[in-house]
């Protein structure tokens, strides 16, 4: 076994801005808007004032295509027939001797509910005292602009925020340049809670996601990889089966990132990444890798050994966030070479990017 733990004796440090931007961008399978924030300390003091920001740019951008309209239902009171007739209502009309019939109809409207969603989020923000309330001369800047952007979606009403709203929307191919909006309006939903540390509030979303499926974290590195080597390796997330188990009771074993490369000979690295705030645990004094973590990625490797050569030589990894703690233990278990490793978010970016990928060469 070779080890390596080491935790900085400085004070703990913060996530950078810019690192939690690159986090996002990748968690939301968006590489290509990567390069599209501002990262200076008065642009983007805090989380909030980044995503603030962010949205205000993609916002405008949606404006000067036009933002999308979709069918909405109506029920008017109108002359003539439009649509489908509501008799009950309409006899009130007729019994009043009005010319009008109640009708119920669709038409194309921008009042969508991810346009209200996004101009509802804008207002909260105008009335957030962690954007409002900020007196340099770029926020001064960016309420302007958040005031601008309510006026121009004046055909848009502002609604009373829940979290279904968040996971009742899909976006698709046709409407993809809302991917971005949409996602920081769910964060920004997420922060209503008081603010604290840029680093501390980024930590906490590492653990949420949109639609309840995995964790922003687990998606950041599965992509990322996806992104930078995927011309040499298959990436996926995987369903393992229980070999010689039918038992429609046995528990799903579900593998957050499978890495087999696409040539021989078809290495196979299988990574669990887990969010915890305290990586080690503390047992009779000393401090001890999570039992329960080593177990499933020891059951991942060893109930697949029967599927092919690349399965039984296959390798694990235990791969969590950090601030200041740096771990890098190889294990060595019937076999199999199990590592656990951190990520200090901590770090300059293009640190991160190059320890990621280090971590998979096999």
């Amino acid at each position: 076994m070779t080890s390596q733990i080491q935790e900085q004796g400085e004070a703990k440090k913060a996530i950078p801005i810019r690192n939690v931007w690159y986090l996002l961008i990748y968690a939301w399978d968006l590489a290509n808007w990567r390069d599209t924030a501002r990262f200076d300390s008065e642009q983007s003091p805090n989380l909030l004032g980044l995503l603030a920001r962010v949205l205000v740019d993609s916002t405008r951008l949606l404006l000067r295509h036009q933002l999308r309209r979709d069918y909405v239902k109506r029920v008017a009171s109108i002359e003539g027939v439009r649509g489908r007739i509501l008799f009950t209502p309409s006899l009130r009309h007729i019994g009043l001797k009005e010319n009008k019939l109640v009708c119920s109809f669709e038409e194309l409207d921008v009042n969508t509910r991810k346009n209200q969603i996004i101009k509802t989020t804008l207002y909260n923000l105008s009335r957030d005292a962690r954007v409002s309330g900020a007196t340099s001369e770029t926020s001064a800047a960016l309420n302007r602009d958040i005031h601008t952007l309510l006026d121009q979606m004046a055909g848009v009403q502002s609604i009373r925020l829940s979290h279904s709203d968040f996971t009742s929307i899909r976006t698709g191919r046709n409407d993809r340049d809302y991917a971005l909006p949409i996602n920081i309006c769910f964060l920004v939903h997420m922060l209503k809670m008081p603010s604290t540390e840029s680093g501390d509030e980024t930590l906490a979303l590492l653990s949420e996601d949109l639609n309840g499926s995995f964790n922003l974290f687990e998606r950041f590195v599965r992509n990322f990889y996806r992104h930078h080597i995927g011309d040499r390796y298959h990436i996926s997330a995987r369903n393992l089966d229980w070999p010689g188990v039918s038992n429609a009771h046995m528990p799903i074993m579900k593998t957050d990132i499978s890495i087999e490369s696409r040539k021989e000979p078809f290495n196979k690295l299988i990574i669990d990444t887990k969010f915890y705030e305290e990586t080690l645990t503390r047992g009779f004094g000393d401090l001890k890798f999570r039992s329960d973590h080593l177990y499933q990625i020891y059951a991942y490797l060893r109930t697949q050994e029967d599927l092919g050569p690349s399965f039984r030589n296959a390798k694990g990894m235990l791969l969590y966030p950090n601030v200041g703690l740096e771990i890098s233990e190889i294990i060595e278990l019937q076999g199999h070479e199990i590592r656990i490793e951190t990520i200090d978010l901590a770090n300059d970016w293009e640190q991160i990017e190059s320890n990621l990928l280090a971590l998979v060469e096999i």
